[in-house]
């Protein structure tokens, strides 16, 4: 269970940065914020939890769902 949720995380996080890089891409922006230089805007701080969350969410649903249908 626990390997599964460390593969759902992992996987979902690199892809969320991707697909947030390629939506910033796309707009013309390389640098979303003004407070750090360099270091993004809150974008870039939460744009792995932007996919990973709900990733999380429909894998815990789903073995949920797997366990209890495996005890009755």
């Amino acid at each position: 269970m626990y390997i599964g949720y460390g593969l759902i995380i992992g996987i979902a996080g690199v892809f969320g940065g991707l697909i947030c890089s390629l939506i910033k891409r796309s707009g013309g922006v390389k640098d979303s914020g003004v407070f750090f230089t360099g270091h993004g805007g809150v974008f870039d701080r939460f744009d792995t939890f932007i996919l990973c969350s709900p990733a999380t969410y429909v894998f815990a649903v789903l073995l949920n769902e797997y366990t209890m249908a495996s005890v009755e």
